[in-house]
């Protein structure tokens, strides 16, 4: 005997493999309209760290060894002593004692330190606020000479930029350049990078940007980017910070609620339609006994014939 005709015999529902097994069929799939959601959330979360970015300008400003902003301790040669066309300002300081410091301040973002390269061995080491000794190294590569028409000092590389510390806070630092194994403190150019708050015409254009991309993606967000922008004309670079980072934060939450949404409806649909699918396929069932009556009643004999007595004769 089969199992389908057992089942239908003895009145049983079965079933399908596909429907009791969860891992057999994939996932629903996230309507479309998920994913346009998705990137309009990415460009909101990126236009609003542009709003956060917009109000700041940077400038890069040049001191020379001479600049009062670098304080002296030790024994330096004066810049006088060492006059090179290759160095920064035509000149530069060289500490010769084993206490030589030069402590360069400055408020910025960023700093870089400028010196020549000379044909021998000639290093120095630099600290960023206190923090570990690096040394840099200015000797120039073997064979290398002086340009043409330089007959002053003995470096053979013009001055450029040997050593770099960026992104840094804004605020005040000190760089501090102390004598390296060659014996050599060399302090020629200093150059930082200032960031600047501007929150009048930088938020405009940037918020003009903000618009303008974000037409082509829908005008609710369009008008949600207009307000935003348009109430960050007048604060400050933290709080537009602040206000960048809450509304990314809002819009991730608000994504991933909606994605959950969205799975749950589907997965209901589908163990809807599970069901009707399994009730199609089910097979009728019989009552009645073992083999069932095929919804008849049973007449009983004894209704239908009536014994006949027999008389004896």
């Amino acid at each position: 005997m089969s199992t389908s005709t057992f089942i239908r015999r003895h009145g049983l529902s079965y079933i399908p493999f596909k429907h009791w097994c969860p891992s057999s069929s994939p996932p629903p799939p996230l309507p479309p309209y998920a994913h346009i959601m998705l990137r309009r959330w990415i460009l909101q979360a990126t236009l609003g760290a542009m709003v956060a970015r917009a109000g700041i300008t940077y400038t890069s400003h040049t001191v020379d060894d001479d600049d009062s902003s670098i304080t002296y301790s030790g024994t330096w040669e004066p810049s006088s002593s060492h006059p090179s066309p290759l160095n920064y300002g035509g000149s530069h300081t060289l500490g010769v004692s084993s206490d030589a410091r030069a402590v360069f301040t400055f408020t910025g973002v960023a700093v870089y330190y400028l010196a020549s390269l000379w044909p021998y061995e000639v290093n120095s080491y630099v600290s960023l606020d206190g923090g570990p000794n690096v040394l840099i190294d200015m000797t120039a590569p073997p064979g290398t000479t002086a340009p043409s028409g330089v007959n002053v000092g003995d470096e053979v590389v013009n001055f450029d930029v040997r050593w770099r510390a960026e992104g840094l806070e804004n605020t005040t630092h000190t760089l501090t350049i102390t004598r390296g194994p060659s014996t050599y403190a060399i302090s020629d150019g200093f150059r930082y990078t200032v960031a600047i708050e501007d929150t009048t015409s930088e938020v405009s254009t940037s918020s003009r940007t903000q618009q303008n991309l974000l037409t082509s993606t829908s005008q609710q967000a369009v008008a949600s980017e207009s307000l935003s922008s348009t109430s960050a004309g007048g604060l400050s670079q933290k709080n537009l910070i602040i206000i960048a980072v809450v509304c990314s934060v809002f819009g991730t939450l608000l994504l991933v609620g909606i994605c959950c949404l969205l799975f749950t409806l589907g997965g209901r649909k589908k163990k809807n339609r599970n069901r009707v699918n399994e009730a199609n396929e089910r097979p009728p069932t019989y009552n009645g006994g073992a083999y069932g009556n095929n919804g008849y009643t049973p007449v009983s004999m004894a209704t239908q014939y009536s014994p006949v007595n027999t008389v004896s004769q």
